[in-house]
């Protein structure tokens, strides 16, 4: 992935190939240690020789957190202030642009508590001229459904939040049903639930794009593709693809092992699909990610 990453960086804008790791807040003394997962120090070197423009955002997991660390978060501002320092102590010291947050997905029934979160941490992140990256969840919006995260969290956070990395991919299982990995009217759907009207606002929006794809057996089994592995299906059972015009995806059907399988992977067509999307409303985009797709899919950025 990292050459690749480094040929085609003048492409890019943002790069996440680090993760930071929040494992630990100390109730008494509210006292946050951040740690680095992984860090790719050639790879950094690499990007940053190739463009001077691109920004290096790594994604801040906090790991083994109960509920009750994140209520002393809720409710002790200096506690939130704490936990930004310690973060924003390990981006200065790496140099690093920024920080992409995942914290909505699993708190996202105390949303009130979470945007005062984000708030007070992207505070103290933008006084070190530090970018903030939030990570945002898709929805299948039934009539009547609680709104994961609609428009008044998006107006409430626009102040403070620099990019919001919208998921608009795992469609199907995350339904447990066989089928495209992102629709593209599904993709449409979620993007108005947040800014239903054509504005300057969507440009903080970034329309996630699948670089990987799932097979899933008759059997019930389901299993991520990367590139490597759909090449090999390609040549080994000579399968045609099919295009779904509804989800504007390809299908490919085959079997192996006398079991028949589907699998949904991008291909060129697909990702000019949501390339034009992203163009029509007026959003940006990000890829998950770079390393599982096929090096032609950089032909279109």
């Amino acid at each position: 992935m990292e050459p690749i990453i480094a040929l085609f960086t003048l492409a890019l804008y943002y790069m996440i190939n680090i993760a930071l790791s929040v494992p630990l807040i100390l109730p008494q003394e509210m006292l946050c240690i951040v740690s680095l997962i992984v860090i790719f120090t050639d790879w950094v070197r690499s990007v940053r020789e190739n463009s001077n423009d691109v920004k290096i955002v790594p994604r801040v997991m906090f790991e083994g957190w109960s509920m009750n660390d994140y209520n002393m978060l809720f409710t002790s501002r200096d506690g939130a202030v704490d936990v930004a320092k310690s973060i924003k102590h390990v981006l200065l010291l790496n140099n690093f642009d920024g920080v992409v947050l995942e914290l909505w997905g699993q708190l996202q029934h105390r949303k009130s508590e979470l945007i005062q979160l984000i708030t007070t941490m992207a505070e103290v992140l933008h006084d070190a001229n530090l970018l903030v990256i939030l990570v945002i969840p898709t929805q299948v919006i039934p009539a009547g459904g609680d709104i994961k995260f609609g428009t008044a969290e998006f107006e409430a956070l626009l102040p403070h939040v620099d990019l919001f990395s919208y998921n608009t991919y795992d469609f199907s299982v995350t339904q447990n049903s066989v089928g495209s990995n992102s629709p593209i009217g599904w993709i449409r759907q979620n993007i108005l639930q947040i800014v239903p009207e054509h504005s300057e606002k969507r440009k903080k929006i970034l329309l996630g794009i699948n670089f990987y794809g799932y097979d899933f057996s008759s059997s019930g089994g389901v299993q991520a593709v990367l590139g490597s592995s759909y090449i090999e299906v390609l040549s080994k059972h000579k399968p045609k693809l099919k295009w779904e015009q509804e989800s504007m995806e390809h299908r490919v059907e085959y079997k192996s092992q006398s079991q028949p399988h589907v699998m949904y992977y991008p291909t060129l067509k697909s990702i000019q699909a949501r390339l034009q999307l992203a163009e029509e409303l007026g959003t940006g985009m990000c890829i998950w990610e770079i390393g599982q797709g096929l090096d032609y899919f950089f032909d279109l950025l």
